[in-house]
């Protein structure tokens, strides 16, 4: 079984699923209507997130002497490879297993989680290992950040298990109040 597919058991009619739903939407699209078929939001954001990382480009090479341009585009181009070959397979796989064993009630808030953590955990890092920290000046970074990090994931996940327990109870009451079938007569 597939954990992208469902199974027979999941067709509430009992039937093998010959075509997926979508296929049951109307067909009927927004450039039959004399609208655009993908809207304007993309192009919006197109235009304005273009305009900002031309700004943000002309800054750069402006400011040569401050922002190290060759250095800046081994970390973009370094960040984006991480992102695309560790951070979104382990993200993707994580789901897939969230999906694959966490009952279908619970997996929202356990997916949710899961991501907030870790964010949560990518950004302490520096803090963690204490980069910028210096001797002359005992103020800056002096905070336990392993406990105040402990602390934060313990409640995201606190607030993920009541919100898991709120769901999990209103699927037990909404199927246990399901309306009992009538008495069998005989005729």
């Amino acid at each position: 079984m597939s954990i992208f597919r469902p199974s027979k058991a999941d067709d509430p009619v009992g039937k093998p699923l010959t075509k997926p739903p979508s296929s049951e939407l109307p067909t009927s699209t927004a450039a039959e209507h004399g609208g655009d078929s993908r809207g304007r939001a993309p192009v919006a954001g197109l235009v304005i997130g273009g305009a900002i990382m031309l700004f943000a480009f002309r800054g750069i090479l402006q400011q040569q002497d401050r922002t190290a341009p060759l250095n800046l585009g081994f970390w973009v181009i370094g960040a984006d490879l991480v992102h695309d070959l560790i951070l979104a397979p382990f993200a993707f796989g994580a789901a897939a297993l969230v999906i694959r064993f966490v009952p279908k009630p619970a997996q929202v808030p356990v997916l949710w989680a899961g991501a907030t953590s870790l964010i949560l955990i990518l950004y302490s890092f520096a803090f963690l290992r204490g980069y910028g920290r210096k001797a002359s000046v005992p103020s800056l970074l002096n905070r336990n950040y392993s406990l105040g990090l402990l602390s934060a994931l313990g409640a995201i996940w606190a607030i993920a298990a009541v919100w898991c327990a709120v769901r999990l109870r209103a699927v037990a009451e909404r199927n246990n109040l399901a309306p009992e079938p009538p008495p069998a007569t005989e005729t």
